[in-house]
């Protein structure tokens, strides 16, 4: 059985930072060389959080445009755009840190969420 799959990352070797992500592209060719289809949504994070919400209606329009069998997105934080994935599985691989929450770093709270994630800061 063949799948198709739409990986979504804001991780993958680019110029000038070509170990970027590496594991996913490694990934990504053992999953073609195994005979499954694979696109690649690579989009750049660490710009700003606005490259997250063109990341969302990128992943909303490919997934209406094409019929993937699943979802991949790779850091907890990068499934967010692909939430916005149209009726198709979605797995999110959690990663170092995203793994680790809870276990060895202790869960965020809301404030900490507003203000480190959003940079939002409470009412006073």
């Amino acid at each position: 059985m063949t799948l198709n799959v739409l990986v979504v990352t804001a991780m993958y070797p680019r110029p000038g930072n070509e170990g970027s992500g590496t594991f996913v592209m490694h990934q990504v060719e053992q999953l073609r060389a195994l005979g499954h289809s694979v696109d690649v949504l690579d989009f750049p994070g660490y710009r700003s959080k606005l490259e997250y919400l063109k990341a969302a209606i990128e992943v909303s329009r490919r997934t209406r445009r094409h019929s993937y069998d699943v979802v991949h997105a790779h850091y907890g934080v990068t499934g967010l755009p692909a939430l916005f994935r149209n009726a198709t599985p979605l797995v999110i691989s959690l990663h170092r840190s995203d793994a680790l929450i809870g276990c060895h770093e202790p869960f965020p709270s809301e404030a900490d969420v507003n203000t480190k994630i959003f940079n939002l800061t409470p009412d006073t």
